[in-house]
């Protein structure tokens, strides 16, 4: 909800009100106070935590450096570090410290900025805000709404949580705040000066207290205000410069739409805006939300749009480049004069467009030298004779990949390689050069391939040359346009140093790791890496905090291996190299989470991959996209899953050619009853990855795709699966040979070998290996009519998956044993049946009834005689047991069997 137009004192009232109410009463609820930079957020949540003196507060305020720290931001909460790559049970582990926490008293758990706070602790938040009933605590965060985090959405989208969206204050706020800070109401000329901070209580502050120290303001005894004396034009410098800090942290985007109406200089309409930007205008809401709900753009009651307040207008406009500047006035004259605009509006955007000035520069003018044809001064002498192109440079440079290639194409349509002579072929030489970063951060494939062909049809040194063969080899292997090459450029000799971490290494290394000699491709990326730092633009490589490496390790030695290769990583990239490597550093983070089972850590670190890719154009999302729903779909998820997948092409650019989201696809439809849509799609999923030479994907998932046809009684597709794995060689990936011995043992149904399969992959702390061998091992028993060994494996199974949450492998395996005759009851033990209250121990039963009556963990345990741990684990299995996901559910079904008897 929003609550725009209370005064900030009765808000303060109220939100404590509902604080206290949520940790001292039985009320669930948390907060979630969002707003733009200074527009008193952390005043806000400082005012209500303080007005609870008799709670317990935790606070913590996120920075920079937590955003990819995992559980920085919980460990700092609950005094427990929960980055262990081994831990299966981090919610056990917190609720433990929240029992404990809770113990000695209501308990507030308060983080601000966490906007910049890691995903994990964030999704942690969410779950303990979600099942917070029985405990004495509330979560109370304060963010801003961009950048977007996934997880902060989903917390605020809960019903139990009130969402305060903070606008600029009101003129009574002002005056209030004033009072307060001067005791004294401020004069017409101070509220004057004031109102230039556009009701940002953060700016009004700033100013204010400038004017204090300065001594700029004085007290009238006789009429009790503050007036302002002096001159203030010095003043106006202390506004500008907080001003000009927020608008530089917002997202590209947004910045370019503020230029673009600082430059209007007055309100335009979304077809104006359109017509400026040289795009749909089904393509601007999404900006302009961002912008409104940053607080610095509004809407008009004519259906225009302007900035909020004219300092935001003044600061951007004396902030955009000279030549960028031309350039819009430019624009902003065309759009107007095909509007209607009044004349003399566009007459003076004509003749600011012609204002003398220089050319703007590229902001980072090695990522348009990419292949060494340009420096910086000819690449603007180029761009300075061609305005579409200059475009085209600045949108590529500013993260508009995706208008910059179109852009691009514009200049192509009028030249030609015959046209013009050597100015013709410099101004191509720029476009496809432009065009190519463009089409590689947007995964257009194709384009990124034709613009390689027109740059080597323009004659080019030959070291310029060689890169580009060996860039064209690259786009094959992660585009995945076709099947791996045979062969690729080979790597320098071990003796030959390497002068920076680039394609002559990278490339043979992803080749090795995707034919299946993940130790040969990890060597060669920690040989990258060693010589990362050099002149070149991929030594900025370095700055995805060893993306290659991490990656090869997963497939080499396994997820432990590999999650100790994960370390912090910016979450904007200075460069095109950067932006394009985030959403596949996030996605391949995510990768290690969910093979180690930690699925809550591995949604959000998708969602990262996201909120990345969302704000470079970035189509590189399919891994990330199939992660997060197959994480979903593990945890019982299936809506979420099947809204997930809905929004992805699984023929669009796939990873590394990987086919992740058709086999999500499979196991979506799995989930949902659907065998024989799920079988098409795994077969689909596997021809894909086979006929491709993608072998290490058929490693990682062959069992799974096995399973699938095993469960469909298609007897082909598991004859292919079998047959293929065994012609891969895992010498070069240790980490996956227990999948081939999976497939083996799962065709001779050999219970014993699939358990020492398991066994294998739980060495490596590949969770999801382990519970798929544990699960073929309780139904190879089960088809034996072993019925004691069913029971022990099935045992193992099912503490595996309710420590990891995977409600929907426990009901497969339930149904799958069930086929065979074998009922596996209250994990072996007979009773009335394997599902429902009656399917609870004794032990289960007494701690769901006291859950029941709100008691929490400690004070279950102090009844009972156990420790909070065991109390936790007596939980976890009567929710795996019932089918549900929280303690909520379980109190729900407490009452209803009470009132039922």
């Amino acid at each position: 909800m929003g609550d725009d137009h209370v005064l900030r004192a009765d808000l303060v009232a109220s939100l404590t009100d509902d604080v206290r109410r949520h940790v001292l009463g039985t009320e669930r609820g948390a907060l979630a106070l969002v707003g733009a930079v200074g527009l008193g957020k952390s005043t806000l949540l400082g005012a209500v935590t303080r007005g609870l003196p008799d709670v317990r507060i935790q606070s913590a305020i996120a920075n920079e450096l937590d955003c990819d720290r995992p559980y920085a931001i919980a460990g700092r909460l609950l005094r427990r570090d929960h980055n262990s790559a081994q831990d299966r049970t981090v919610l056990e582990r917190a609720v433990e410290d929240l029992d404990e926490l809770c113990s000695a008293g209501p308990l507030v758990l308060a983080v601000d900025d966490a906007h910049l706070a890691d995903g994990e602790s964030l999704s942690l938040l969410h779950r303990i805000s979600v099942e917070s009933d029985g405990f004495p605590v509330a979560v109370v965060l304060s963010y801003r709404p961009m950048p977007e985090r996934a997880a902060l959405t989903m917390f605020a989208a809960q019903p139990h949580v009130r969402t305060v969206v903070l606008s600029p204050v009101s003129d009574d706020d002002v005056t209030e705040l004033i009072r307060r800070r001067l005791d004294a109401a401020p004069s017409p000329d101070l509220r004057r000066l004031l109102g230039r901070a556009g009701g940002n209580p953060l700016h009004v502050t700033q100013l204010l207290d400038a004017l204090v120290r300065d001594s700029l303001v004085a007290i009238d005894p006789a009429g009790g205000t503050a007036e302002l004396c002096g001159d203030d034009t010095e003043l106006v410098g202390e506004v500008e410069s907080s001003v000009r800090a927020y608008l530089r942290g917002l997202p590209p985007r947004v910045r370019d739409l503020v230029q673009v109406l600082a430059v209007a200089d007055g309100p335009v309409t979304v077809g104006e805006l359109a017509d400026i930007g040289g795009r749909a205008p089904a393509q601007c809401p999404p900006v302009i939300a961002s912008a409104v709900d940053a607080g610095v753009v509004r809407w008009l009651d004519d259906d225009h749009i302007d900035l909020v307040t004219p300092v935001y207008r003044e600061v951007a406009y004396r902030d955009v480049p000279p030549g960028l500047r031309r350039l819009l006035h430019s624009a902003v004259a065309d759009a107007l004069s095909r509007g209607g605009a009044d004349l003399g509006r566009i007459e003076t955007h004509r003749e600011r467009s012609v204002e003398s000035g220089e050319f703007v520069r590229s902001r980072q003018p090695s990522s348009m030298q990419a292949f060494g044809v340009f420096d910086a001064d000819e690449l603007a002498a180029i761009a300075a004779e061609d305005s579409t192109l200059a475009r085209a440079v600045v949108l590529a440079e500013s993260g508009r990949f995706a208008d910059a290639a179109d852009l691009t194409d514009r200049v192509l349509a009028g030249t030609g390689p015959s046209d013009g002579g050597a100015e013709d072929t410099a101004r191509r030489a720029v476009a496809f050069t432009v065009q190519l970063a463009a089409a590689t951060l947007t995964a257009d494939i194709a384009r990124a391939d034709t613009s390689i062909q027109g740059l080597l049809a323009i004659p080019l040194p030959p070291d310029t040359r060689s890169w580009l063969e060996r860039y064209r080899h690259w786009l094959v292997l992660v585009g995945g346009s076709g099947p791996v090459p045979a062969g690729v450029p080979a790597a320098p000799p071990v003796d030959e140093p390497l002068n920076d971490f680039g394609l002559d290494t990278i490339v043979p290394g992803i080749h090795a790791v995707l034919r299946g000699d993940c130790l040969g491709g990890l060597e060669m990326f920690e040989r990258g890496q060693r010589a990362a730092g050099g002149p070149g633009l991929l030594a900025r490589e370095s700055a995805a905090a060893g993306l290659w490496a991490m990656w090869a390790a997963l497939h080499a030695h396994g997820p432990i291996a590999a999650h100790a290769r994960r370390t912090p990583v910016a979450r904007d990239g200075r460069t095109p190299v950067e932006m394009w490597l985030l959403p596949v550093r996030h996605s391949v983070a995510a990768a290690v989470l969910f093979f180690l089972g930690r699925w809550d850590e591995c949604v959000a670190a998708c969602d990262d991959a996201a909120a990345v890719a969302v704000r470079t154009d970035s189509g590189w999302t399919s891994m990330a996209v199939a992660l997060a729903a197959l994480a979903e779909v593990y945890r019982g998820d299936l809506e979420s899953a099947d809204r997930r997948l809905a929004g992805h092409d699984p023929a669009g650019t796939r990873l590394f050619g990987f086919p992740d989201v058709e086999y999500a696809h499979a196991e979506l439809a799995a989930a949902q009853g659907r065998l024989g849509a799920a079988v098409d799609h795994a077969a689909g999923a596997w021809t894909v990855a086979v006929d491709g030479g993608r072998s290490v994907w058929a490693l990682r998932f062959g069992p799974h795709v096995a399973r699938l046809a095993m469960q469909a009684g298609d007897t082909e597709l598991f004859a292919a699966v079998h047959t293929a794995l065994q012609e891969i060689s895992t010498a070069g990936c240790p980490a996956l040979s227990p999948a081939v011995e999976l497939v083996e043992a799962m065709g001779k149904s050999d219970p014993v070998a699939l358990a020492r399969v398991a066994d294998a992959f739980a060495a490596r702390g590949d969770g999801v290996g382990e519970l798929a061998a544990l699960e073929e091992a309780a139904v190879a028993a089960a088809s034996a009519d072993d019925r004691e060994s069913v029971r022990a494996y099935a045992r193992r199974a099912h503490d595996l998956a309710v420590h990891v949450g995977a409600s929907t492998v426990t009901q497969r395996l339930s149904g799958r044993v069930r086929e065979s005759g074998v009922a596996l009851g209250v994990l072996g033990r007979r009773r009335g049946g394997g599902v429902g209250w009656e399917s609870l121990t004794d032990a289960e039963r007494r701690v769901a009834l006291l859950v029941g009556k709100g008691l929490s963990g400690p004070q279950i345990a102090a009844r009972l005689g156990v420790s909070p741990r065991t109390v936790q684990t007596h939980v976890s299995h009567a929710l795996a047991k019932l089918g549900l996901q929280s303690r909520v559910g379980l109190a729900r079904v407490v009452l209803g069997h009470d009132q039922g008897r």
